[in-house]
């Protein structure tokens, strides 16, 4: 069975280069790993659309489902490193919800995030490190916002026991995160 560990947060928390660092140094300890990153930035949609579209919102998640999916069943892998999870895509997704009438659609995301959640083996949330604007991730301030509901959302899934929350410089996170899992 595949160890699934994923890197949770907003952007600009390190996250993709956390996890190319991490399969680079299990892969240095014989351990067969690989990564799974930037899902959200293969996508042909814009980042406006990305922002306003509850189908390109819902293709995310389901496309996170579906590649760790396919990783797990290869038969190659023993970790699979994630830049990111179900649950930090849906948070992006219900916090641009708010406010709007959930419809049946949002009620079973939710529902398929509160399973999917429980097949990582670990979850570890980075918390923000200092804003770049490069012209691709979203303001500020949507960023503080979306980091808000998704430690809602750990607490609404009852996660707390569940993470790991790793807040300190981005030069140690690697190391934390590589200490704790092996």
């Amino acid at each position: 069975m595949v160890k699934k560990v994923a890197l949770i947060g907003t952007s600009c928390a390190g996250k993709t280069t956390t996890a190319l660092g991490l399969t680079y140094a299990l892969k240095k300890k014989g351990i067969l790993a690989e990564v799974l990153a930037s899902t959200d930035r293969k996508h042909l949609f814009s980042q406006e659309t990305m922002q306003n579209s509850e189908d390109a919102q819902c293709n995310i998640i389901l496309n996170q489902v579906q590649n760790e999916t396919f990783w797990s069943v290869r038969g190659d892998v023993e970790v699979l490193i994630s830049d990111r999870s179900c649950l930090d895509y849906f948070a992006y997704y219900s916090y641009q919800m708010q406010g709007k009438d959930r419809k049946d659609r949002f009620l079973a995301m939710r529902e398929l995030v509160r399973y999917w959640v429980g097949t990582y083996s670990k979850l570890y949330l980075l918390t923000p490190l200092k804003f770049v604007d490069d012209g691709k991730r979203p303001s500020e301030d949507f960023r503080d916002g979306v980091h808000k509901h998704l430690l809602k959302l750990i607490e609404y899934f009852n996660l707390e026991g569940r993470i790991t929350i790793v807040d300190c410089p981005a030069e140690e996170r690697l190391e934390r995160i590589i200490n704790d899992l092996t």
